[in-house]
């Protein structure tokens, strides 16, 4: 039995969410994702009508030479397909796509926001006071694990892994929030964090400025990543140190993690800015280990 038209409408229109931004193919305006990319009409069309033909049929007018826009939409329909390529399988769009999402609905990001522009409302003199600061601070630092991977973990496991590796997620999630926002443009951040901790912490909380400015995906899969490590450093106390009951699966997730923000930025950049991106995400999180030392040993 046929299925009825309203049906199919009903699922087709699920297939795609609005989502005003502009297309990710030729830069117009695009109303809808659909299934996934942010997409306008024409470029939607185009794909659905080429993707089955293969790019053996195709010849490039261009001699390969071509950019493709919102003026250039003529081009041939090999510069087109080619421009779309990326090395990431569908199931590995599905995860970047759920950790976006994750992200995105359970970040404190927001907070950020508001912070700014309340006070950015208000007179110089008024803005920043470390009232405000102290109590976005704390907000901020409140980490949110509802990555389905997490979820998938023993109790015992995301027990351990919350408490070996909160303090780096913390910090670094809470320093891309203030880069997001704008908080590290403003001096009396720093005069804050004197003061929250002690200066001695501010030159290394300048240095985690200076290499935190990610592409959001980046930070994403770099949380991600953290998140399911054995990263951690040296400090005294009277906690007993808890291992892992099943550091292979933990590290099977952060592997899978790893090769996807690999893959995502060979697909974003060429090889020599993927290279530059993953060294500046090295020496991000050794700016970060040494700013949580320096407060641990206050």
């Amino acid at each position: 039995m046929e299925e009825p038209s309203s049906n199919k409408f009903i699922s087709k229109k699920q297939q795609s969410t609005t989502a005003s931004c502009v297309c990710q193919i030729c830069g117009h305006s695009a109303i809808y994702s659909f299934y996934g990319v942010k997409s306008c009409n024409p470029c939607r069309m185009f794909f659905k009508r080429n993707a089955q033909l293969g790019q053996d049929a195709f010849k490039c007018d261009s001699d390969d030479d071509c950019e493709i826009n919102i003026n250039n939409r003529h081009f041939s329909s090999l510069n087109l397909l080619r421009s779309d390529q990326s090395t990431l399988t569908v199931d590995q769009w599905n995860l970047l796509s759920n950790l976006s999402h994750c992200y995105d609905e359970h970040s404190e990001l927001s907070l950020g926001l508001c912070l700014m522009n309340e006070q950015n409302n208000l007179p110089l003199k008024s803005r920043f006071k470390n009232e405000a600061l102290i109590k976005y601070f704390q907000v901020a630092m409140k980490g949110d694990k509802n990555n389905q991977d997490f979820l998938s973990l023993s109790v015992d496991n995301r027990s351990t892994l919350l408490i070996s590796t909160m303090k780096h997620t913390a910090d670094i999630s809470t320093n891309f929030m203030h880069y997001m926002t704008g908080l590290l443009k403003t001096p009396t951040f720093y005069d804050t964090i004197a003061l929250i901790s002690d200066p001695t912490v501010v030159p290394s909380v300048r240095r985690i400025t200076e290499t935190i400015q990610f592409d959001i995906v980046v930070m994403k899969l770099l949380l991600a990543i953290v998140y399911f490590s054995t990263i951690n450093f040296t400090i005294y106390s009277n906690i007993f140190p808890m291992n892992l009951s099943n550091i292979k699966q933990v590290l099977n997730i952060q592997d899978k993690y790893i090769d996807l923000l690999w893959r995502y930025l060979l697909y974003k950049y060429n090889y020599a800015q993927a290279i530059m991106y993953c060294s500046d995400l090295i020496r991000c999180l050794f700016a970060v280990t040494e700013s949580l030392y320096k407060t641990y040993s206050l």
